[in-house]
């Protein structure tokens, strides 16, 4: 008895109660890990999950999302109007000289600046047939054959083709001096329909970027010689111009006019975006590259156990940048900026988070600002494309009457099938025209949707500088405003 006794003793202190708590307490432990091991797994075959069906939803409609999607049948060299082309930029390349600076001096009559010209312009002159061959051809596919991972593809450099398109304004300044109004618009409409084809055959968003820097290059000069730029039958009497064939123009205005070509490629570039951020998340969890800091340093890639606890989040935020990527490309299709720039998203501002967030949201710094950019970069090369339309059918108007319309009505249906609408106005109003200012104009009331009566600044070189609180016009007569940067505003004229 009494050594049971002893043997009960023994035992409490082998296992004093205190230990059952550490018991119970481990036990819980391990219930609750096992429960959030349970529920990462739930976490992420949700988000997966809700990555595929968006990919299968985008498929069902016919959209291209993954990467054998974007790949398509190589076009022959022969029947592709961008190899032609890219052969031609490549031997147009090297010349170290300003060709914008150069043409604005020829354009203002600087005898050895056409000389220098001339010069610069000898090689154009012998690819200048296949460059016109090139409008002929249906395709225009530049080489592009993007692989995974996607993120270590270069992307597409432009300098050849900006090259190309500035060598052949220079062409057209040119011919312009020398009374060849014929040839110096076939020039622009080799800048309007080959530079910015070229570049649109790629699907990405900087193609589209170089569009419409070539496309307002070409605007700028065009602009410059109308208010001089002859016409058949009116230049018949005059036998030192050789004079524009009217269908060339018409044929110009209907090309300006018609904006599918742009709708279509701006769809395709936010498609490729979202092929970006499919392909980023994908290689984010295989640890094949690195996240970007806040100060867009690209680190190492993240480890094993960091991609095991947060890679549902980037999957999470790929579902949502991919539905933010869908809402900008329909807001590209707005009919006014005030429609398109309706839905906007916080913009990203690395400085104000940490690394921690910025590795967690990464798609927000590097997708989220150009998002919102676009509509308003898209919106602006549609309000100058009408305006330049509008300056194109004044010019018609003028030499077939004598002088310019009383209103930009007068130009329906002979010269125009409608007025051009203002994108820029809320309302979705006509262009605006200031007849009788000392400055005649039609312009566009842009990006801060108020018309202020046609106020606009200017560079010191002459060009019209995108203000965001001033109106942005066309000029149309030859007394063009040459004036350092301020604002000048209309004097009596109020828009017709």
């Amino acid at each position: 008895m009494l050594q049971d006794s002893h043997s009960d003793r023994s035992s409490d202190q082998r296992i004093p109660p205190r230990y059952w708590w550490l018991n119970r307490i481990l036990l819980v432990s391990a219930v609750y890990v096992l429960f959030l091991v349970g529920l990462r797994l739930y976490w992420g075959w949700e988000a997966e999950r809700r990555l595929n069906a968006k990919i299968e939803h985008y498929r069902a409609l016919g959209q291209p999302v993954l990467l054998e999607d974007f790949r398509k049948p190589p076009v022959p060299d022969e029947e592709n109007a961008a190899i032609i082309l890219r052969d031609v930029a490549a031997k147009l390349m090297g010349t170290s000289v300003d060709t914008d600076a150069l043409r604005r001096r020829v354009l203002a009559g600087d005898s050895d600046a056409l000389n220098s010209a001339k010069v610069v312009l000898a090689q154009l002159d012998v690819v200048l047939p296949d460059i016109r061959e090139s409008r002929t051809l249906e395709h225009c596919d530049l080489p592009f054959a993007p692989n995974t991972p996607l993120l270590n593809v270069p992307l597409p450099n432009y300098a050849e083709q900006r090259e190309l398109a500035r060598q052949l304004l220079l062409g057209a300044a040119v011919a312009f001096v020398n009374g060849d109004h014929d040839e110096a618009l076939e020039y622009v409409i080799d800048v309007y329909k080959v530079g910015a084809r070229a570049c649109a055959g790629r699907p990405v968003v900087i193609a589209m970027l170089v569009g419409i820097a070539t496309d307002e290059l070409a605007h700028d000069v065009l602009h410059r010689i109308l208010p001089d730029l002859m016409f058949v039958p009116a230049a018949a009497d005059n036998p030192r111009v050789r004079a524009i064939d009217r269908r060339a123009a018409k044929d110009l205005i209907t090309h300006l006019l018609d904006e599918e070509v742009l709708n279509v490629g701006w769809e395709r570039a936010c498609q490729f975006e979202r092929l970006y951020i499919v392909e980023y998340s994908a290689a984010l969890r295989a640890g094949t590259v690195g996240l970007p800091t806040p100060a867009f340093v690209v680190t190492p890639p993240p480890g094993a156990l960091m991609r095991a606890l947060i890679s549902p989040i980037w999957l999470t935020d790929a579902v949502s940048k991919m539905a933010l990527v869908d809402v900008t490309s329909s807001r590209l299709r707005a009919k006014t900026f005030a429609e398109a720039a309706s839905y906007r998203v916080p913009v990203f501002d690395p400085n104000e988070v940490n690394l921690i967030e910025y590795s967690v949201y990464h798609f927000t710094g590097s997708l989220v600002y150009t998002l919102n950019r676009l509509p308003e970069l898209a919106f602006r090369a549609r309000a100058s494309r009408r305006l330049t339309v509008l300056a194109l059918a004044i010019r018609l108007y003028e030499i077939d009457v004598g002088e310019k319309p009383l209103a930009l009505e007068d130009l329906v249906p002979h010269y125009l099938p409608r007025v051009p609408r203002d994108p820029f106005d809320p309302t979705a109003a006509r262009m605006r025209y200031l007849r009788n200012d000392r400055f005649p104009r039609v312009y566009s009331v842009w990006t801060d949707e108020v018309d202020d009566n046609g106020a606009f600044e200017l560079y010191e070189s002459g060009t019209i500088r995108h203000a965001t609180t001033r109106d942005f016009p066309r000029f149309l007569g030859l007394d063009r405003p040459d004036v350092p940067t301020r604002t000048v505003s209309p004097s009596t004229a109020q828009p017709e």
